[in-house]
């Protein structure tokens, strides 16, 4: 298996990881229960090291000690607690990908979703998943050899409309938290490219679906990858942000005209019992802080 002497730098569901799941699940609320589980997940903190976790759909991801403990909501706490993230978009993937197809992982974060889309496209497809923040991108990589993943290949490096570099803002003790568009935690800069670069000089396979999620950077991803969508015509899901995209500057017409600039896209909402047919501009996620859309042509 490649890259397997970096699985020796993680715990494989430690005796602790288990001790303080069974806790939350099995005793009743009481003053002091997060302080105690705090106290159980300091256990693996002092290893300094992330610990393999098993998903519902049985891959491994590498979870850190503090946002398995204190960080609820986010990527690391829910896939610790519940086994699984965004299961909406999990059962599209699956619905889109069939065995030889290839996917695009864009904003990677852990690798929940490049984890589906391998299983997915199996050994004969291909799985390409970009993750620009270095800590982030080594979970990634042990997300490819806990699981043995040889089709898939992370790629360090964030994507947009044009090459350089990006500056981005993050939480290092939460991985995925980062954003261009935030000015808060510590700042890191990571290399960008245009994806129909890395497309048409053969560096990376036409996709067949594109999954996005890059905190308000969505508009300039899609805008770096138009000869893409117009060529291949993928489908893409993408993660509708509405107080993100404010941040960032632009609006939801603006990705459902440059869709459809490419391609006779059409828009669903990705909810819990499927996809619901939608006009972006009449979409009302006022209440929600985010939506998932799916586009296809």
């Amino acid at each position: 298996m490649k890259g397997s002497s970096s699985v020796a730098a993680v715990d494989i569901r430690p005796l602790w990881a288990r001790l303080s799941l069974a806790y939350e699940r099995h005793t009743p609320n009481h003053r002091g229960k997060r302080t105690l589980r705090r106290a159980l997940h300091a256990v693996g903190e002092r290893r300094s090291r992330p610990f393999a976790w098993r998903m519902r759909n049985g891959s491994l991801l590498a979870i850190s000690p503090v946002e398995g403990a204190m960080f609820e909501g986010t990527v690391g706490w829910t896939c610790f607690e519940h086994g699984v993230w965004e299961p909406h978009v999990e059962r599209c993937l699956r619905e889109l990908l069939r065995p030889g197809d290839v996917g695009y992982d864009i904003g990677a974060n852990l690798g929940y979703f490049s984890a589906v889309m391998a299983q997915a496209v199996g050994p004969t497809g291909r799985v390409y998943a970009f993750e620009p923040i270095p800590e982030t991108f080594q979970r990634l990589e042990l997300c490819r050899s806990l699981n043995g993943f040889e089709q898939l290949e992370p790629l360090q490096l964030a994507l947009g409309a044009d090459q350089g570099e990006l500056t981005l803002h993050w939480d290092p003790r939460v991985a995925g938290q980062a954003s261009a568009h935030s000015a808060h935690g510590e700042v890191v800069s990571v290399p960008v490219r245009r994806l129909d670069d890395l497309v048409s000089s053969g560096r990376i396979a036409p996709p067949r679906v594109m999954k996005i999620d890059v905190e308000g950077h969505e508009l300039e991803v899609l805008r770096g990858s138009m000869e893409t969508l117009s060529h291949s015509r993928p489908a893409v899901i993408f993660e509708l942000n509405e107080p993100m995209a404010a941040r960032a500057g632009w609006a939801r017409t603006q990705v459902t005209a440059l869709l459809r600039g490419c391609a006779p896209y059409r828009f669903f909402m990705l909810e819990p019992n499927g996809r619901v047919p939608v006009e972006l501009e009449e979409l009302d996620i006022s209440a929600d802080r985010y939506c998932d859309v799916l586009a296809v042509s």
